[in-house]
């Protein structure tokens, strides 16, 4: 939980969250790599509930990061801009449900 209050409070607030989200990203990729290499040598390692913590947040902000690339592009036009909120907030209350089903089981 402190990973999260951290990310919260520091990261997503003083930082270009976009690029957070893609170190987060990258970091849950080399997960396993960064496993082995923490039992070798001595260097701090996330503990699980952080791990599961990191991929919560890589789901809730997926939808963001998809939509922020849609509206960069040169294509984009002001009125994709309603449905794309529209389809945001279905997929966010999607997700999280699931986030809470899975954390209740």
């Amino acid at each position: 939980m402190f990973f999260v209050r951290y990310f919260v409070s520091h990261v997503l607030f003083f930082h270009r969250w976009n690029s957070t989200y893609y170190m987060m990203e990258r970091i849950l990729k080399l997960k396993d790599s960064l496993i082995l290499y923490s039992g070798a040598h001595t260097i701090p390692i996330l503990t699980a509930d952080e791990w599961l913590d990191l991929e919560k947040c890589i789901t809730v902000l997926k939808p963001f990061e998809e939509i922020t690339k849609e509206l960069s592009s040169a294509n984009a036009t002001i009125a994709s801009v309603i449905p794309f909120i529209y389809t945001l907030k279905t997929t966010l209350e999607k997700k999280i449900k699931k986030i809470l089903l899975k954390t209740l089981d």
